[in-house]
């Protein structure tokens, strides 16, 4: 998969290590400023970091004459300094936040066209990906699950860490080269926390070396993969 843009992802969050969510920013290469918080405490410092870096980073791309667009997760008023920094200095700013969250100051900054303005509870099930698996032919995987890319060179690796899983063999062409044959895993129904088993493995593969994604990201790369259920 090509893409032209370079793409930037910092996330910001407070105790972030404690939870699952951690690992997979970890394996799909983001930049996380965590800090530590205790209980009933404030994020300023979240805040002032991410006001910080916005500006910081828009400073510099207008110095090298950059062309770029932010995208900023949040509808915390807090931020908005950093937003209107970021349109003086000529940059397009898009904003995504629940509606439950929004900051009345976006709504009119959006309603003066000085940000696009994205709610995200339009897209909640597309986000959560729950309670529906994807189909594949007659097949119908979890979102979830995890695929080995063409993994054969690298095969006892790959079975020694499938004793509690099923494999499902596709083939997968992609710009016109020569088909792959790809493993998708799931694990087997009697493994209790299946999520947090998917995510293990997601994490041991890409320490071996191998090339694994999620099975989200290889279903929504369909206008470039076409599959074939063996």
């Amino acid at each position: 998969m090509k893409v032209d843009e370079k793409v930037t992802s910092n996330v910001y969050g407070s105790n972030l290590e404690q939870g699952l969510v951690y690992q997979d920013l970890k394996l799909h290469y983001f930049r996380v400023w965590n800090f530590p918080r205790k209980k009933n405490r404030g994020e300023k410092k979240i805040d002032t970091t991410l006001v910080m870096g916005m500006a910081l980073d828009a400073v510099h791309r207008q110095a090298f004459k950059e062309t770029s667009a932010f995208v900023l997760v949040s509808g915390d008023n807090n931020m908005i300094p950093a937003v209107i920094y970021a349109v003086q200095c000529g940059y397009t700013v898009h904003v995504w936040v629940w509606k439950d969250s929004l900051s009345g100051e976006y709504t009119r900054l959006a309603g003066k066209h000085l940000i696009k303005l994205t709610l995200l509870d339009e897209f909640l099930v597309a986000l959560t990906m729950t309670n529906y698996s994807v189909p594949v032919g007659k097949l119908p995987f979890p979102p979830n699950a995890v695929v080995l890319l063409n993994p054969w060179h690298e095969l006892p690796k790959v079975l020694s860490q499938l004793t509690s899983a099923n494999m499902t063999f596709m083939q997968s062409l992609s710009d016109g080269g020569c088909p792959d044959i790809d493993i998708v895993v799931v694990p087997e129904k009697r493994v209790r926390n299946q999520d947090a088993r998917l995510r293990s493995m997601l994490e041991d593969f890409e320490k071996k070396g191998l090339n694994v994604i999620s099975f989200a990201e290889y279903f929504h790369s369909l206008h470039q993969l076409q599959l074939f259920v063996s």
